[in-house]
């Protein structure tokens, strides 16, 4: 019985495949003539430009996400420190 099933979704999915073989013959295709094409100096030193500014961006991000958690836990702190006197006045006193 299985492998009835499997001959009909081939049958089934025949079109889809044809499409996709299509798909990707024309993709190799365009991948060939970029290749043969190559990058250009001009391209390349943008390439270099957007991916510095990338970069700033990447560390701009990474030091706001440091100053937040340092922000956090300078407010939790006192909370965290109350909270355990707490928990050991709870302690003596039980």
């Amino acid at each position: 019985m299985g492998f009835f099933s499997i001959l009909s979704d081939i049958s089934r999915n025949k079109s889809n495949f044809k499409q996709w073989e299509e798909q990707e013959r024309d993709n190799d295709a365009k991948r060939k003539a970029l290749y043969k094409k190559g990058v250009g100096k001009e391209r390349l030193e943008e390439a270099k430009k957007r991916g510095e500014v990338i970069i700033d961006v990447i560390t701009q991000m990474d030091q706001h996400s440091e100053n937040f958690a340092e922000d956090i836990e300078q407010v939790t702190q006192p909370l965290t420190s109350v909270a355990g006197m707490a928990g050991i006045g709870v302690g003596v006193v039980g």
